[in-house]
């Protein structure tokens, strides 16, 4: 039986959360989650920076890809080019 006053205010405080009514649950009606859903389905999620960030990524891809693809044409093109001329001088050499 120590401390009276504190038993008083938990009883108190006991007794005021067991009469209090509870509040009810709010209703959700399905067709107001439905439009709910539609409404974050439809709605513009885009967020400019991050746009930014991956069309800037993309286009770095492509130029790469572009600079790859010329480099390779050139190792080609200079390739047949001395496979050429070696050729050529062979053929001069065997005539």
């Amino acid at each position: 039986m120590d401390e009276p006053e504190k038993q008083r205010q938990y009883r108190d405080k006991l007794i005021k959360k067991i009469t209090t009514i509870p509040n009810p649950e709010p209703l959700q009606f399905m067709a107001d989650d439905m439009h709910k859903q539609i409404l974050e389905t439809i709605q513009d999620r885009a967020n400019p920076h991050i746009t930014k960030k991956q069309l800037a990524n993309f286009y770095k891809r492509r130029y790469y890809q572009f600079q790859h693809k010329k480099y390779k044409l050139l190792l080609r093109w200079a390739h047949h080019g001395i496979a050429q001329e070696n050729l050529e001088r062979i053929g001069i050499e065997a005539t």
